[in-house]
């Protein structure tokens, strides 16, 4: 039996810079809205899998960016966990 796990905070962090242009988009936003569909449709098919074999243990990463945002530096994280 296989366990699907998925993680997709690359496309949630590019869905929230979009959406926050979306009073104001420029043809740059047009531009990287189709390069994200463009990502999506290539990338559908990559999945991870946990088939429970392994004996490796849980593995965690995380990153934060403070100067995404040079005028209210708001922190943006992200986090990707590997069982097995």
């Amino acid at each position: 039996m296989y366990l699907m796990i998925s993680s997709c905070s690359d496309i949630g962090f590019a869905v929230v810079k979009l959406a926050q242009q979306i009073e104001n988009p420029l043809n740059e936003h047009y531009q990287a809205g189709l390069h994200l569909c463009r990502y999506l449709l290539n990338t559908c098919k990559y999945q991870m899998v946990y088939d429970g074999l392994s004996n490796e243990s849980i593995v965690a990463r995380s990153d934060s960016d403070w100067t995404q945002d040079p005028e209210l530096y708001k922190s943006i994280t992200s986090y990707f966990t590997l069982i097995a």
